[in-house]
């Protein structure tokens, strides 16, 4: 924090309704009793409100916004959570943190826990512990390290509305992947609506494939047919010219056993209706196209 300054907090507290002053002292009860609060004598606090959550209930915000803006940031060039697991292929030993309560996890320092200090019309306080990364180790899903050495299959599926991915190694998946079809989109044969969901997902896994060859599982079970085809409409060209980049051996999979893509290209928020218009050109055999 700046030296000598202090956050410059509003003088009197937030209009709280009955309710929210019900929620509060029930939420201050809970967090002493658990520890993660204590009575403070901190020269300043910042105020408390309430904001709805998405199922009925309130949560509890401390407006440190004066406090940010005072504080001296570490600029630290943080790693990418998926280059870090992407390195992981070979090891051997790994830990687990399994931690209750996984909101309140990480202590604050003792010279620092006045910084935290909130008021409310039943006391002032300040935290003991702050918020910890719970939503990135609670909801982090359960998924196999890539290992560059094996080899990588991809099953992919298209509805009307999206397109799901799975990649895959040894039948346990590592990565899921889904894309919103524009409204355009939308109105495509069904044939290019699974080479949408191919491409989509061999762009965005790339850095796993590189020049490898993929295995590609899909419910279509003419596409082997379509990568050869000359004469194809002006959108059809656009996918299958990029599929040229890649080495794929596409694989007919029935849907009932592709049910993993299949489900995540099922969203039914994916809704939009625009049409779309189509164009006949003459393309050479894309197997034969120079990369």
């Amino acid at each position: 924090m700046a030296a000598n300054r202090l956050p410059d907090y509003a003088r009197q507290y937030y209009n709280l309704s009955d309710q929210h002053l019900h929620e509060l002292k029930e939420q201050l009860r809970t967090l002493l009793e658990k520890n993660c609060i204590a009575p403070s004598q901190a020269p300043v606090a910042a105020p408390v409100f309430f904001v709805a959550k998405k199922d009925g209930g309130l949560r509890m915000v401390i407006d440190y916004r004066p406090l940010n803006a005072i504080t001296i940031r570490e600029d630290y060039p943080c790693p990418r959570i998926h280059d870090l697991i992407n390195r992981l292929g070979k090891a051997k030993w790994f830990s687990t943190l399994d931690l209750q309560q996984g909101y309140y996890q990480v202590e604050v320092a003792a010279d620092d826990q006045w910084k935290t200090a909130f008021r409310t019309l039943y006391g002032t306080y300040q935290f003991r512990v702050v918020h910890a990364l719970k939503e990135a180790l609670i909801n982090a899903a359960t998924l196999k390290i890539f290992d560059p050495d094996k080899s990588i299959t991809i099953k992919t599926d298209a509805s009307k509305y999206a397109t799901g991915a799975v990649l895959e190694q040894e039948g346990v998946p590592v990565a899921f992947e889904s894309r919103k079809l524009s409204g355009r989109e939308q109105y495509m044969p069904a044939y290019e609506g699974e080479l949408v969901a191919i491409v989509h997902a061999l762009l965005k896994w790339r850095p796993f494939i590189g020049s490898k060859a993929v295995t590609t599982e899909t419910d279509h079970a003419t596409l082997g047919r379509i990568l050869k085809q000359k004469n194809v409409t002006t959108r059809l060209g656009y996918w299958l010219y990029k599929l040229a980049d890649f080495n794929i051996n596409a694989v007919y999979k029935p849907g009932k056993q592709n049910v993993v893509a299949d489900a995540i290209s099922r969203r039914q928020d994916y809704i939009c209706l625009i049409h779309s218009n189509e164009t006949q050109v003459d393309l050479p055999d894309i197997q034969n196209l120079d990369k």
